[in-house]
């Protein structure tokens, strides 16, 4: 963190904080536009002829698997029309305009999958991504790889997959480590502005184009008024003139990590919530808190905030417009910054507040300390509705351990029915909720988004994330798929990293594929597939609640 000059007279700290939503659209829309329109001139380079276009955005994609490959006439050939990986390597050579990294087009595919052939026939997968230094495949199971696999792995014999063209986006490494999402929308909006290019004939003529992105984001205002909801709604509204564009997500898988709360603030009152930080995170914690637009401070109407970390430290209060530190004597281990007025009308006002690791990483031994943090607010205006949900900062897969996964903590909360009973689903009086706990990527209007379930009793996993959202578009998921095959086992099974292993892999991650591929095969049979055709198509369940469920579940053939 570093200390700045003062925006308000008092001790002051730059922000540690990407822009608001309403500050990233407004500093993207222009360029969005800019960009998607010069693409779209762009002279065709598949040589796709038919057929539909699966894309996957993700992480760790074993694009030479036999699983994403065609033997369709007696030739092996790769099923991806292209193949982008964004990260920056030395001697990478760079897209340009769209961003850094290197691309392989599916002749580069095929002749280096051809150079690692040997006379058996057998493609050394291992030395092939070694050779490009393609990262993140070299383990036994690989997130985007299984996710590829559930939407659009096919035998190479198949008959589909001669037909079923691949475009995969493989994010940076940085990005896929950062689990928060706070670095995710710039890469995954120009790699689907990279799979509209690619899914066009010679011709120009453009192929059906349905994309899954896996990934789920929990901190935002949950009102589809975030960069990535707008730019993604607004591409499919530009582009379904002329191409058939679906975007397929995840619900998220938070429904009971305990990092969501809400709760009334009446006028004159003075309520708090309890931030337990862990010991051993490495990495700083993040917190907002959305509630209604704030008048400015010199109104000295609305709500302040103030935090106090364990053993009674205190911060100053804050008002709209206001960044603050709260330091011990290592210097500054906490910054509070509330959002100022003006927001869009019908916005809202955010409360970020971020905590130094809980353990040192750096000479100066300045670490903030863990236990419950109290986050205070007060009200000295109108009653108001606050919502606060924590950032993600757990171990994504492949990635050594490093941040810790802070909650609330409320003694009124109950996680389990009785000493030695289930985990309960459900909520009661305490501000801790389960319901809102929904991927604030997916709270959009055009987005099609898939909660996960049981296959054995069709009943809903248990960290399916949940609605409502304060989105005016939807409630919750559109529908659900299969994520779990039973009590005892756990996971779906698919693809590993290597042609010919299976592995399984669980969350709603591996459910939202099972959409994307039934999505492909209406593209296919020419039916429609936008998302009032996903929602309309799906069997109600035994037990239906549409905050968790949609309007019920959606069945894949997987071959």
């Amino acid at each position: 963190f570093d200390v700045s000059a003062s925006r308000s007279g008092q001790q002051q700290q730059s922000s540690p904080f990407p822009p608001t939503p309403q500050q990233q659209w407004q500093q993207s829309q222009q360029k969005l536009t800019q960009v998607l329109n010069e693409v779209l001139t762009w002279p065709p380079v598949s040589t796709l002829t038919g057929g539909v276009v699966v894309g996957v955005i993700d992480d760790a994609i074993a694009f030479a698997n036999d699983r994403f490959r065609c033997h369709a006439g007696g030739v092996s050939r790769t099923r991806f029309a292209g193949f982008w990986q964004q990260d920056v390597l030395a001697n990478s050579t760079p897209l340009h305009p769209m961003g850094t990294g290197w691309t392989l087009t599916s002749a580069q595919i095929d002749a280096m999958t051809q150079l690692y052939t040997s006379v058996s026939g057998t493609v050394d997968e291992e030395m092939l991504y070694r050779r490009l230094r393609h990262q993140g495949v070299n383990r036994r199971m690989a997130h985007g790889t299984h996710v590829t696999d559930l939407a659009a792995g096919f035998d190479p014999d198949h008959a589909h997959a001669a037909t079923t063209h691949l475009v995969g986006v493989q994010l940076p490494r940085e990005v896929t480590r950062d689990i928060s999402g706070s670095t995710l929308t710039p890469y995954a909006l120009l790699g689907l502005i990279y799979m509209v290019w690619l899914a066009r004939t010679a011709t120009g003529a453009p192929l059906p184009l349905v994309v899954n992105m896996s990934y789920g984001v929990n901190h935002g205002p949950h009102d589809g008024t975030s960069l990535f909801e707008r730019a993604v709604d607004q591409l499919i509204g530009a582009l379904n003139a002329q191409h058939s564009l679906r975007v397929v997500l995840p619900a998220g898988n938070s429904h009971l990590t305990r990092g969501h709360a809400s709760m009334d603030l009446p006028s004159g009152a003075a309520q708090s919530l309890i931030w337990r930080v862990l010991p051993d995170d490495m990495t700083p914690s993040f917190l907002e808190v959305w509630m209604p637009a704030q008048p400015p401070a010199a109104a000295a109407k609305g709500v302040r905030v103030r935090i106090k970390a364990p053993g009674g430290l205190t911060s100053a209060w804050a008002s709209p417009g206001n960044t603050l530190t709260l330091s011990n004597t290592s210097g500054p281990i906490a910054v509070i910054e509330f959002d100022p007025l003006p927001v869009p009308p019908g916005g809202k006002s955010c409360v970020r507040i971020a905590l130094e690791p809980t353990v040192s990483r750096n000479a100066s031994g300045r670490h903030a300390p863990s236990g419950n943090w109290e986050i205070e607010f007060t009200n000295s205006g109108a009653l108001v509705t606050i919502k606060a949900w924590i950032w993600r900062d757990d171990r994504p897969m492949g990635f050594p351990v490093t941040g810790r996964q802070s909650r609330f903590d409320d003694p009124q909360y109950q996680v389990y029915e009785g000493p030695a009973g289930p985990l309960v689903e459900v909520d009661n009086a305490s501000p801790i909720k389960r319901a809102g706990s929904f991927n604030d990527l997916a709270a959009g209007n055009k987005t099609i988004v898939v909660g996960g379930v049981r296959a054995s009793d069709q009943r809903v996993a248990k960290y399916s994330g949940s609605g409502p959202t304060d989105s005016p578009y939807r409630a919750g998921p559109d529908v659900v798929a299969v994520c779990e095959t039973s009590v005892a086992m756990h996971g779906v099974r698919a693809s590993g990293t290597l042609s010919g292993s299976r592995v399984a892999m669980n969350g709603t991650s591996v459910a939202a594929p099972h959409v994307t591929r039934w999505i492909a095969d209406r593209f296919r049979t020419l039916k429609n597939s936008d998302r009032p055709s996903v929602t309309v198509s799906a069997t109600p369940l035994p037990i239906q609640d549409p905050k968790r469920t949609g309007a019920g579940i959606i069945v894949a053939l997987m071959p």
